[in-house]
């Protein structure tokens, strides 16, 4: 008896609906069904959160922190897989970002990253770190055409390089002094940013 009318009053819903709230419902529900889905569920996440990092965003310009020496002594294995240490990028802008493949909002900004990194590889160390099987992680590279460098941690980051959350985005200065830390899906190739990385460089 219950499912008699559960069914007359989801008939008598549908039927008041609009052809554009009937539309939004299904999407609502294909939306649901394909979160539910194991294989789907990452591919659905990752494009929520690239139409979230869209939106404009504003980068202010400010001293967060400054790496002292004996941060730079932070150890690094390089894309070749040399060991390496952050002292080689001492005295350029760096754009230093802690991702992995499998969190969405890190997937979502990876293209942006690419694009900025095509524009300004020359001018600027960019250094993507994670701490996945190589394996992984060159397997998402090749599969998503990626040419931006990924390195691994060999030794812990120094404690103003170090965040809980994924991604964590730092832009450091020329003199060593962090002047962006974002936590969070960003759109790195926005004017905006572009403007504020010209402005570092001059």
């Amino acid at each position: 008896m219950k499912e008699f009318v559960i069914i007359a009053r989801l008939k008598k819903y549908w039927s008041k609906r609009s052809w554009f709230g009937k539309v939004t419902d299904l999407l609502f529900y294909l939306f649901i069904i394909l979160l539910i889905i194991p294989g789907s569920r990452k591919t659905v996440a990752t494009a929520v959160n690239r139409i979230a990092i869209q939106r404009p965003q504003i980068l202010k310009k400010e001293i967060l922190g400054k790496l002292e020496s004996s941060d730079f002594s932070w150890k690094l294995v390089s894309p070749d897989g040399k060991l390496i240490e952050f002292e080689e990028f001492r005295g350029k802008v760096v754009f230093l970002n802690f991702w992995a493949t499998w969190c969405p909002p890190c997937r979502a900004e990876m293209p942006d990253i690419q694009r900025l990194y095509e524009d300004y590889e020359d001018r600027i160390a960019f250094i993507l770190v994670t701490q996945e099987d190589p394996v992984n992680v060159q397997s998402f590279i090749e599969d998503k055409g990626y040419s931006v460098p990924f390195y691994r941690p060999a030794s812990t980051p120094p404690p103003t390089l170090q965040s809980s959350a994924l991604p964590t985005t730092y832009i450091i200065n020329q003199q060593g002094e962090i002047v962006i830390k974002k936590t969070g899906a960003f759109r790195w190739d926005s004017k905006k940013a572009n403007a504020f990385l010209d402005d570092l460089l001059k």
